[in-house]
């Protein structure tokens, strides 16, 4: 249990670029970042539609496997729904929303 909460409670440290903070790439076996951005499980390769979730650590997931992230869950319920669209996650741990990256 307790490599399963230092796990989740890991994270990319914050890299800071024209004034906007962002996610540095990061992996282990519960929490990916690509690309400053969270992975959100099941988003689908083709889409429609783009969802995109913006915020500080509860966007992000403090805490959170991947698959419990805001982003995650939303997937899941575009996906039951039969949407073609696709959750994207810019959450950024620690930062206000007024420095997370608009892109």
């Amino acid at each position: 249990m307790d490599k399963f909460i230092k796990a989740v409670f890991s994270g990319p440290s914050n890299t800071v670029k024209n004034g906007a903070v962002y996610n540095s790439d990061f992996s282990n076996r519960y929490v990916t970042f690509v690309n400053g951005m969270r992975h959100t499980c099941e988003a689908p390769n083709k889409y429609d539609s783009v969802v995109h979730f913006f915020g500080a650590s509860w966007v992000y997931g403090f805490g959170a496997e991947d698959k419990h992230t805001l982003p995650s869950q939303f997937q899941a319920l575009l996906n039951q729904a039969k949407l073609k669209a696709r959750a994207i996650n810019y959450g950024v741990r620690g930062a206000p929303l007024w420095n997370v990256p608009l892109q």
